[in-house]
Formats: structure tokens, C-alpha cells, sequence
């Protein structure tokens, strides 16, 4: 069959596109129901990804154990329901898998598309294979499933989704925990993720927060950082600016700080220093005091109901 491309000795020379060509054809009938179809199941060789599926999973990792105990200790103490739970960074997954046989439902959330598709491939039982940099151009090769982390068998209750934490869909609502992992200092509006999530989030339940509070310009413009700024003169960290946002409609009621380590090779790491807040919601339908002083000058509480 000619083909028109001269750089092979198929073609021939002044060959006219607008030629009807023909190809003989063969139909092949298998004798077998369903025809064999060889898996295929490629590394995943995104640095970021790569990097993030190692954080999550590595055994020497004790970030994600420590996180998942401070969040059902915190549920025990305060008889929290574990009806419905909120993952918002929820990575590769491995924070749900973990909590996972205590709650009844699971949302589980991630920004990143890329990220999602390998947290879905471990909830129904598949291999995700990745590489992490050895050194230069070394790379070495790495598989995990839920077998072999002994995590086989959850899952079935949580439904992984692709969305932005600062604009969630209407039906994610009526939680009784809501975790952000990571997620204020990788938002472009993390003061609207916090708004937002107020709604969410049912009386006296608890709101658990990770965050770094390192912000950076080329993810989240300045006037909308949090903390690591200065306001009138005085310095504002980011707790600060997280205690101003929420303490209007929660309680803090623990604060721990935890580590977690980013391979980037085989001889560095990073490692981050995370503030780790428990929060719990006031009910709808409160009392606030204040402190009114009467013409007599005396000091009086005044009651004010509000809602």
C-alpha cells in the first residue's frame, strides 16, 4: 500500500493524496468469549506525586499515625459522632483508610486530580506503583496496595473526590469531623476555606486543622495569608490569624505540634514543624456576654441573645 511518505521505500514519487488507496482486511473470529487484555499498570514518575505517595506511605513515617490517634482521642473526649467525616488534602488517602472502621462515612477530597486517581486505584484493591529519586538521574522503583500495608477490606465507606476547598459543592454538608490536612497554606483563599467550612459542620462537632502557616505569593496572595504578616505595626502568625477566624464559632480545645518528613533523595529531607488544632463548634443558638457600663457607672452583665 502506498503510503505518500517519500522517506520510505513504500511510497512512490508524486503520490496524489486526493487517490483512493486500498488495504485488503481480514476479520478474525476467537473462539473464546472475551478477548485477553494484558493490564497495564505504569510507575508513576511525577516528582510532586511521587514525593507526596511516599510521604503518606512510608513505614518510617510517623506523622499520619500520630495525626489519626490525636483525631480519635478527641472524638472519645468529647463524644463526638463518627457518623460523618470531612477529609478535605486528603492526598493519596491514607488519612481515610485509617479512620476508615471508625466513622460510617467518609468524603474524602484532594485538589489535585493526579494525586485522587492513585487513592481511588488503592480503594479498589490495585497495585500503584510510583519512583522516588535516588540520586541525579537514579530513580528507584516502588509498589504498595492495601494488602500489604494490612489496610485490605477499607474503604467500601468512602468516596474519593476531586474539589477546591475553597468552593465545595452544596452536598458536602452535615459533618460531624472535618479534617484539614495541609490545605490553608496550598489555598489561594484559605480565609474563604474557613468561612466555608462553618456551614459545613454540625453544632459541637470538631474541626481538626494541620497547618504549616507557611504561605507562599505564588500560591495564595499576601492579603489573603492568614499570618506571617504585620498589621497595624504588630506581628500576626498564623495561628493568630486562625484563632481570629474561628473563634467566634468554636472552641479550642487541644494543640499539638507534629512532624512530618518529605523525601526529596536518598540524602535530603525536609522536615516540617505542623500545628495541629482541634476545634469544637459552638451550638447555632447561643448566649454571648457583655459588659455594657450604665450612666451609673456601675459594670453590669448585659445577656445578649443572638444567633
Amino acid at each position: 500500500m502506498s503510503t505518500g511518505n517519500e522517506a520510505i521505500k513504500s511510497s512512490r514519487y508524486a503520490f496524489r493524496r486526493h487517490f483512493y488507496q486500498h488495504a485488503g482486511f481480514r476479520y478474525v473470529i476467537s473462539k473464546t468469549k472475551e478477548a485477553p487484555v494484558t493490564e497495564i499498570n505504569p510507575y508513576e514518575t511525577s516528582t510532586e506525586i511521587c514525593q507526596k505517595i511516599a510521604q503518606e506511605y512510608n513505614p518510617k513515617t510517623q506523622y499520619i499515625a500520630e495525626l489519626v490517634s490525636l483525631i480519635n482521642t478527641a472524638t472519645i473526649k468529647n463524644n463526638t459522632s463518627k457518623n460523618k467525616l470531612l477529609n478535605l488534602g486528603c492526598g493519596v488517602g491514607r488519612v481515610a483508610f485509617e479512620l476508615a472502621p471508625y466513622f460510617e462515612y467518609i468524603d474524602a477530597i484532594d485538589f489535585s486530580a493526579q494525586t485522587i486517581q492513585h487513592a481511588v486505584k488503592l480503594q479498589q484493591q490495585e497495585t500503584v506503583r510510583y519512583t522516588t529519586i535516588n540520586e541525579g538521574d537514579i530513580v528507584d522503583f516502588h509498589h504498595l496496595s492495601l494488602h500489604e500495608l494490612n489496610l485490605s477490606g477499607r474503604g467500601n465507606n468512602i468516596l474519593f473526590s476531586q474539589g477546591d476547598a475553597s468552593n465545595l459543592k452544596q452536598k458536602f454538608t452535615g459533618y460531624n469531623i472535618v479534617i484539614m490536612d495541609q490545605v490553608l497554606e496550598k489555598s489561594y483563599q484559605p480565609k474563604q476555606v474557613l468561612t466555608n467550612i462553618i456551614e459545613r459542620l454540625l453544632p459541637q462537632g470538631l474541626l481538626v486543622i494541620a497547618s504549616s502557616y507557611c504561605f507562599d505569593e505564588s500560591i495564595t496572595t499576601k492579603e489573603n495569608w492568614l499570618g506571617g504578616i504585620k498589621v497595624n505595626g504588630e506581628n500576626v502568625t498564623g495561628f493568630d490569624g486562625l484563632h481570629n477566624q474561628l473563634t467566634e464559632h468554636f472552641t479550642l480545645i487541644n494543640q499539638q505540634p507534629l512532624t512530618t518528613i518529605n523525601t526529596l533523595n536518598s540524602h535530603q529531607t525536609i522536615s516540617t514543624l505542623i500545628d495541629v488544632t482541634v476545634w469544637k463548634k459552638i451550638d447555632d443558638i447561643y448566649f454571648k456576654v457583655k459588659f455594657t457600663r450604665l450612666k451609673n457607672k456601675t459594670m453590669v452583665d448585659n445577656f445578649v441573645f443572638s444567633s
